[in-house]
C-alpha cells in the first residue's frame, strides 16, 4: 500500500544548493558537480571589500561651566592652595610620594572639577582586527622618571605649583595657571600626556 503523502523519489526533486560567498572551492565543486553557475556570484562576493570609517568621539564628563565657576569662587582656589601645600611636602618624603603625585595629578579637577582628558589609539594589525587603545601615553623607564625627580622634579614641581597657582588666582590669568596645573605631573616626574 502506498502512501500519497510521501516524497517523490529523489531524481524527480529539484534541489537548489546555497552556497556561503567566502567557500569558493566547493562552489567550483558543486557546478562541477551539478551544473550549475554558482562559483563565479561566489567570487565576487568573496573579494569584494569592505571600506567602514570608525569615529571616535572622547567627551568630557562632569558639570557645567557654571558649576565649575561657582567651585572655582566658593572652595576651588582655597583649597588648592592648601592641595598644592600638602602635595609639595609629601613629595619631600619617599614614603607618602605617591600620595604627592595622586594630588598632582587631580589639580586642575580640586581647582576647577575638571576632568583628565583621556587619549584613544585606534590602529588596525596584520590580520585585519580594529583595536581600540584607551589610556595614558608610554611613559618613560622609571629610573629615568626617578632620576629627574631627585635631581630637578621637587623643587621644579613646587616652583610650577606656586606660579600656577598665582595665575588662577587672577580670573583673567586662570587659563593660562591651568595650562601650566596640567603640565605639573610632567614637570614632576616627566609623565606623558
Amino acid at each position: 500500500m502506498s502512501d500519497s503523502s510521501a516524497e517523490p523519489p529523489t531524481a524527480d526533486i529539484e534541489r537548489r544548493v546555497v552556497v556561503p560567498p567566502a567557500m569558493l572551492e566547493p562552489a567550483q565543486a558543486i557546478d562541477a558537480a551539478i551544473g550549475t553557475d554558482l562559483a563565479e556570484p561566489a567570487r565576487n562576493v568573496a573579494t569584494a571589500t569592505l571600506q567602514q570609517n570608525i569615529i571616535i568621539t572622547n567627551q568630557r564628563s562632569g558639570p557645567g561651566f557654571i558649576s565649575r565657576a561657582l567651585w572655582f569662587i566658593f572652595v576651588g582656589w582655597w583649597l588648592t592652595g592648601f592641595a598644592i601645600g600638602f602635595a609639595w611636602l609629601c613629595s619631600l618624603t619617599i614614603v607618602l610620594l605617591p600620595i604627592a603625585y595622586m594630588i598632582v595629578n587631580k589639580i586642575p579637577t580640586i581647582l576647577t572639577l575638571r576632568s583628565r582628558s583621556i587619549q584613544s589609539d585606534v590602529t588596525v594589525d596584520a590580520d585585519g582586527n580594529l583595536r581600540i587603545t584607551t589610556g595614558g601615553a608610554k611613559q618613560r623607564a622609571f629610573w629615568q622618571r626617578a632620576l629627574w625627580f631627585i635631581l630637578v622634579g621637587w623643587w621644579a614641581c613646587g616652583l610650577a605649583m606656586a606660579v600656577a597657582y598665582l595665575l588662577s588666582l587672577t580670573v583673567i590669568l586662570l587659563p593660562l595657571g591651568l595650562m601650566i596645573f596640567n603640565r605639573v605631573p610632567a614637570v614632576m616626574t616627566l609623565q606623558r600626556n
